[in-house]
């Protein structure tokens, strides 16, 4: 989940710790055009399989992006280290959040509205 605009793990957050804050899940986050944007560039990148790490690397994707629109491959590579994926491995993830910064560039600069 993303917590007042940063990646957090959900399972550690005590939710009562939560009130008044911004808390936006792959649920919310789907409604958007960067998600739209970032999907269409996992399945291009041959990203996604199982689903399992997809809305937690989606989201650490986000994260990134709004931080830097243009990243290099081992700033993608560190802001997915906490993510585990069996199925693809994460040369493609990787390429799917480039493909996403060459793609969508300044997308990130705007607010999402969530």
């Amino acid at each position: 989940m993303l917590l007042d605009g940063r990646l957090a793990n959900s399972c550690l957050i005590p939710a009562a710790l939560l009130e008044g804050r911004s808390v936006v899940t792959i649920e919310g986050y789907r409604n958007t055009a960067r998600f739209d944007l970032l999907k269409a560039c996992f399945e291009k990148a041959g990203a996604v399989q199982c689903g399992f790490c997809t809305p937690g690397m989606i989201l650490a994707a986000e994260a990134l992006l709004c931080q830097n629109c243009n990243p290099t491959q081992a700033e993608v590579r560190a802001a997915l280290a906490g993510n585990l994926c069996r199925c693809t491995g994460y040369n493609m993830i990787v390429e799917a959040v480039l493909l996403a910064a060459r793609e969508g560039g300044k997308l990130w600069l705007k607010p999402t509205g969530l």
